[in-house]
């Protein structure tokens, strides 16, 4: 697969998660969680699951390995606080403030993961 087009797939699977994202959590924080499991649980998990599918296929084409390549590194480690921080929204969340610090701060985290994925830089706003 051309590597623009496996790009642009991997940043279109980027833009639904986090579209699915808002919406399920803006839903779980008004107390009214979705009642289809295709659009609660099956989509979702289906775009995250492509997602990570091409973010591994497009660092194998690019030549890039997490750890010898910092700004790959602090992706994935910003990627797994960010799927911590959706399983406190989405199940773990004792209170509606824990839920909703939660998915603020996924929604800062993910900015973070958009930035350095452009930047190539761990630190992409002071660098």
């Amino acid at each position: 697969m051309h590597i623009q087009i496996l790009k642009a797939f991997h940043a279109s699977c980027a833009s639904l998660s986090l579209g699915l994202f808002v919406w399920r959590g803006a839903r779980v924080l008004a107390q009214r969680p979705v009642a289809s499991r295709l659009w609660g649980r099956i989509v979702p998990d289906s775009v995250d699951a492509l997602l990570l599918g091409s973010g591994v296929w497009l660092a194998w084409r690019l030549d890039q390995v997490p750890f010898a390549s910092p700004w790959l590194t602090a992706k994935l480690a910003a990627v797994m606080a960010y799927i911590g921080l959706g399983f406190v929204v989405m199940r773990l969340g004792r209170s509606h403030r824990m839920r909703l610090a939660a998915w603020l701060a996924a929604l800062v985290v993910f900015a973070y993961i958009v930035s350095v994925a452009v930047t190539r830089s761990p630190l992409p706003w002071g660098s």
